[in-house]
């Protein structure tokens, strides 16, 4: 039981993330995002603050906050995927 809660909450989570993506690219105007895409300023900024502004204050938190080990880590995906490799490289008992 639960490793099928497990397979369904990993489940839902694609199917709210694909659906929230889905949501914006719907909403979103293509000429508007095309224009924004040509301006070279607002890229490097939009990458600089996503790729290395987000990651350290992120990193920075989690050493500064007493957090668990799980809880400390950036991404909760990687949380769910650690869990899982634990889970499956121990060998589990034999139900009888």
């Amino acid at each position: 039981m639960a490793d099928l809660l497990e397979k369904l909450l990993g489940l839902t989570i694609a199917v709210f993330m694909a659906g929230s993506l889905l949501e914006r690219g719907l909403k979103l105007d293509l000429q508007r995002a095309s224009h924004a895409l040509r301006d070279i300023r607002f890229m490097v900024t939009a990458l600089f603050w996503s790729f290395v502004v987000g990651p350290a204050l992120a990193i920075l938190l989690a050493r500064r906050l007493p957090l668990a080990e799980p809880y400390a880590l950036a991404s909760p995906f990687w949380v769910l995927r650690v869990r899982h490799s634990c889970r499956c490289s121990r060998k589990r008992p034999e139900r009888t």
